[in-house]
């Protein structure tokens, strides 16, 4: 893993943007991105002209995937408190999610991608963007520190990275208290690759602050390729030590439905969620609770008292 220096992108101005609404008529700007910037001897160049992403190799950065714009929209729904927090988008890609943080007030917001190029050309440019007054790292604005990393999820040397603590301003004591450690952690869209979902979990387990939660925005199913939310959830829940709760699902009628799903340490995780609709939020527990009723009613009727007496 690497820390990318906030110097390392072309200044904003030479980019064309998009529009994305988080909400309430608040919007994101974000990078239209020119594939001409990228150096020739980059390997990404002829991936990036036949594929969306391809896995350990790129994973589709430089792409605005539409559950960044859910999770920027359910922190902004919801009553998360980012005042002197520290927050890492996660797996970032044009960083929606930590905009939306930083913009909260978050003293300190982390943005990882596999890919230096992602950070670079579109991360950088958005953040300059949307929020202004930057210097040697620092947003004036809104008080919040900025950094950015590159590396794979499945390199020990980026869960160290990614921990160590900072020593930029007040937020050094806040960051070793929690011994480097986030919390709050947000990704989104990552779930597509079942190969990858035990890594994003083991990283999370050592990333995630004690009180700390991780908000996970994804399909509930990625059709033809694998991965999905109950993947997710069971993968959270062999760790024996973190918990994975559906906190919200977006039914818009364009494509699958979409999840929010909250992970945090078991220790900590509550029963009840601020704001989220417990009825809809059992979506995944529905099915097994069904079972379990048919099958308690099938061992209560009596030819089955019959059989367990004759055993």
């Amino acid at each position: 893993g690497d820390e990318v220096p906030l110097s390392s992108s072309s200044p904003p101005s030479t980019s064309e943007y998009s529009i994305a609404n988080i909400g309430d008529g608040i919007t994101v700007k974000t990078v239209i991105f020119d594939q001409a910037k990228l150096a020739k001897s980059s390997n990404l160049n002829k991936i990036i002209s036949k594929s969306d992403l391809q896995p350990t190799v790129y994973e589709g950065g430089f792409k605005l995937w539409e559950c960044s714009i859910d999770l920027a929209r359910h922190l902004r729904s919801h009553p998360y408190v980012f005042k002197e927090k520290s927050v890492l988008d996660l797996g970032c890609g044009h960083g929606v999610p930590g905009i939306t943080a930083i913009r909260g007030g978050a003293k300190l917001v982390g943005f990882q991608d596999l890919n230096i190029e992602v950070l670079k050309h579109v991360t950088i440019p958005n953040v300059l963007e949307n929020v202004q007054e930057i210097t040697f790292g620092k947003l004036q604005t809104v008080g919040a520190a900025v950094r950015f990393f590159s590396g794979d999820w499945r390199d020990n040397e980026l869960a160290n990275l990614l921990t160590a603590p900072t020593t930029r301003d007040s937020i050094s004591e806040r960051t070793r208290t929690n011994g480097g450690r986030w919390d709050l952690v947000l990704t989104s869209d990552t779930l597509y690759s079942l190969e990858s979902i035990p890594w994003l979990v083991a990283l999370i387990q050592k990333i995630l602050a004690d009180d700390g939660i991780c908000l996970v925005a994804a399909k509930r199913y990625y059709f033809g390729i694998g991965g999905g939310v109950a993947d997710l959830i069971k993968e959270v829940e062999r760790t024996g030590v973190l918990e994975a709760k559906v906190v919200q699902i977006i039914d818009d009628g364009k494509s699958n439905l979409r999840e929010i799903v909250r992970i945090a340490r078991r220790s900590s995780i509550r029963e009840e969620y601020e704001g989220g609709n417990n009825n809809d939020c059992n979506a995944h527990k529905k099915d097994d609770a069904d079972d379990d009723e048919q099958k308690n009613e099938a061992e209560s009727t009596p030819s089955a008292v019959k059989r367990k007496r004759d055993q």
